[in-house]
């Protein structure tokens, strides 16, 4: 076999196995996607998988992208996206990949009109080597970060998706997923102008297709979307039953719709830990609501105070009385908001606090010196015990 056939048998190994943890990621299953992640990284610092690579080591550079990719899931924001020139990067896929996660990092971080820029980036090279999925979906979003610009109309934003809607039916069994996303836009274009029954007709068809071929997050949004719309309809009966099917874990984008519907439908004090976090679109929903209506917000004030208490809206960690302060950009904060929510394995802490490390080595040392110097903080405030880490004390 030629030197050139082995290095494209390789290249078409490491897509996959990207676009296999991809999956795993949107699907949900965080700590499955970080465990085969970590696999797959020994197995390239592995000595006879060494110099396998192209000059720009293929492998570490979509490792990096899955990381980043876990740490956006997480609600814990990077400052800024993975320090690399993209214009370097010799693999046409890697290099579109690379767009599209910046794209998707400016989106998180609400620079819609920055990121439609990496998104049209990402489409033109997708098209060329022929990527139709990723192409389309670079497409939808470079449409959406658009529309954001000052002076664009709903009518634009409705004849592109519709536009891009045509081209996808025409064959619409390989495109299931981003057919569905682009019903929802229409679905959510439909309600901002008062035509709730195509808005639910619309939505309707997106979530059926959103739950089978969709990732979680976007499913659990096209949900969120006929609960409003249900609200708009007056059927408060249909609002909660269209809530009651969102399971977690929920994505950042998803956390703070979901609680802000679930306001409105159950009466529950509105937790705004994760706002800014949002959906663009809920969160417009939302600011557009709250003008008119009375807010019952969740006040931790008039709620029991424990010894033990963190806050991640304050970084403030209470044990025993005592308050010790956190900023919200440091490792302990982040290490801190991603154990007190549940158990959590060491491979989904280093990939969540070190999107930009490859070496395993590297990862653990700097985990447990990480919860060495918290745990001196807080008098031994983290444990491991069956395989992950957690409080030692009841919050």
């Amino acid at each position: 076999m030629t030197l050139k056939m082995t290095l494209s048998k390789r290249i078409y190994t490491e897509e996959s196995t990207y676009i296999e943890i991809l999956n795993l990621i949107e699907k949900g299953f965080y700590e499955e996607a970080s465990q085969k992640l970590r696999v797959h990284r020994k197995n390239a610092d592995m000595p006879q998988s060494r110099n396998q690579f192209e000059s720009h080591n293929d492998w570490n550079l979509l490792s990096m992208l899955l990381s980043f990719r876990l740490t956006l899931h997480s609600g814990i924001l990077p400052k800024s996206f993975i320090n690399i020139q993209i214009e370097t990067i010799s693999n046409l896929y890697i290099k579109g990949e690379f767009y599209f996660v910046n794209g998707l990092y400016l989106f998180h971080i609400n620079k819609m009109q920055e990121g439609a820029i990496y998104f049209f980036y990402a489409a033109e090279i997708f098209k060329q080597i022929a990527k139709n999925d990723r192409f389309y979906v670079s497409q939808y979003n470079y449409i959406i970060g658009k529309s954001y610009e000052p002076n664009i109309s709903t009518h634009w934003l409705l004849t592109e998706i519709r536009k891009l809607e045509e081209e996808l039916q025409s064959n619409p069994t390989q495109h299931q997923k981003i057919l569905g996303v682009c019903l929802r836009q229409k679905s959510y274009l439909y309600k901002d102008l008062k035509h709730f029954q195509a808005a639910f007709d619309e939505g309707l068809k997106s979530a059926q297709l959103l739950e089978i071929y969709g990732s979680q997050s976007d499913y659990q949004l096209s949900l969120i979307n006929l609960c409003e719309i249900s609200l708009e309809q007056t059927n408060l009966d249909n609002a909660k039953l269209y809530l009651q099917k969102i399971i977690p874990p929920m994505d950042p984008r998803v956390q703070f719709p979901y609680h802000f519907f679930k306001h409105r439908t159950f009466n529950v004090p509105l937790n705004l830990e994760m706002l800014n976090h949002s959906c663009p679109h809920f969160l417009e929903r939302f600011n557009i609501w709250k003008k008119s209506h009375k807010i019952k917000f969740r006040n931790t004030k008039n709620e029991p105070q424990t010894q033990n208490n963190w806050n991640a809206l304050t970084g403030e960690l209470t044990l025993n009385q005592e308050v010790i302060k956190f900023k919200q950009a440091s490792l302990e904060f982040k290490l801190l908001q991603s154990i007190h929510k549940g158990p959590i394995s060491k491979e989904l802490l280093c990939e969540r606090l070190w999107p930009e490390y490859s070496q395993i080595h590297l990862l653990d040392n700097r985990l447990h010196r990480l919860i060495s110097r918290l745990n001196k903080k807080t008098n031994g405030l983290i444990e491991f015990k069956n395989g992950s880490y957690h409080f030692s004390l009841l919050f």
